[in-house]
């Protein structure tokens, strides 16, 4: 049965902590998805994956194969480069290396998506923070050591995914993906990919980033989709960073729209699971759980600060620096 969403953070007692030794990534996944962490009362159970394969700095983990795809998730360590990894997507896997169809191919990603750990290549631990359920993940880190005065120095901010997608495809077991960013090695201040919008829906993709297994057809062959402008947004901005007045000045609350991905232009394939972007700048407060929202009565929204540019000085003032909602409460 599918879970609902639980929130996994770096402060938790007795966390994994994330750093730039290889190794360090993929412990932290097997206990978020996995095996769970902490003890006695602290204990918090993993997400509810499957850790398939295992290999020094290599996992392989599944999701929820009955209620979502079952898609297969491939972490890789390189110990040459110890401060990030790799992810990949696929289809099916006999064993730690091998798979069929994957997501990004090789040739639309040599070695997968950028999985960001730490800038120093040593134990110095970097703060995180996931939010998953047993069919997907929002991974979020900072890369870099920020100063105690910097808005994100607490706030894990660059942001990850893996998992299902809410598809618009009657019995879609196709809609695995992986979603990132357009950097193949750790890069200053880029800002693409997952949560920030390149073009509105009636354009194509045109900066990819992100990786189902299978396009809307079925046919076989890993899908490069992006995020479409919501309405009160414009391209080269993420979502939540720019929008009307806050409160609305017609209806005195909250505007909000789903987060949608597009494979073209007019190819709306679903939304981020779980998802809610707000029409406005920034409107909530970092980590403030919303309840009973008027539109939303008994749900639970958790509200999440991310950034997509990957700075060591990364601001709350700018088009790079989004907001969005997750639902506690639906099971995605």
């Amino acid at each position: 049965m599918a879970s609902l969403p639980r929130i996994y953070r770096s402060t938790d007692p007795g966390a994994p902590q994330l750093s730039g030794l290889a190794g360090s990534l993929v412990a932290l996944l097997d206990a978020v998805l996995v095996t769970g962490y902490g003890v006695g009362s602290d204990f918090k159970p993993g997400a509810g994956w499957i850790r398939t394969f295992s290999a020094t700095n290599k996992r392989v983990y599944r999701n929820n194969h009955v209620d979502g795809s079952g898609g297969y998730l491939r972490v890789e360590e390189p110990s040459a480069t110890p401060g990030y990894g790799f992810a990949r997507a696929y289809e099916t896997m006999s064993d730690i290396d091998t798979g069929t169809g994957p997501a990004p191919t090789t040739a639309q990603r040599a070695n997968g998506i950028l999985l960001l750990k730490s800038s120093a290549n040593s134990g110095d631990s970097r703060p995180w923070e996931i939010v998953a359920t047993d069919q997907a993940m929002y991974f979020f880190v900072n890369y870099y050591s920020l100063a105690a005065s910097n808005e994100y120095a607490t706030i894990p901010a660059f942001p990850f995914f893996a998992g299902d997608l809410e598809s618009f495809v009657p019995g879609d077991k196709s809609h695995f993906m992986v979603a990132g960013n357009s950097m193949t090695t750790p890069a200053q201040s880029v800002a693409d990919g997952l949560m920030y919008t390149t073009s509105p829906l009636a354009s194509a993709v045109s900066s990819a980033s992100c990786y189902a297994l299978r396009a809307y057809t079925q046919l076989p062959g890993s899908i490069a989709l992006s995020l479409a402008n919501p309405s009160h947004g414009a391209a080269g901005n993420a979502i939540g960073s720019t929008g009307g007045a806050f409160p609305d000045p017609v209806s005195g609350g909250a505007l909000f729209e789903r987060p949608l991905m597009k494979e073209g232009a007019y190819l709306a394939r679903g939304y981020l699971p779980g998802a809610y972007t707000p029409l406005h700048v920034r409107p909530f407060s970092s980590g403030e759980m919303l309840n009973d929202i008027d539109a939303f009565p008994g749900k639970t929204f958790y509200v999440k600060f991310f950034n997509v540019l990957n700075n060591n000085a990364p601001s709350t003032g700018t088009q790079y620096s989004g907001q969005f909602l997750i639902d506690m409460t639906a099971k995605w």
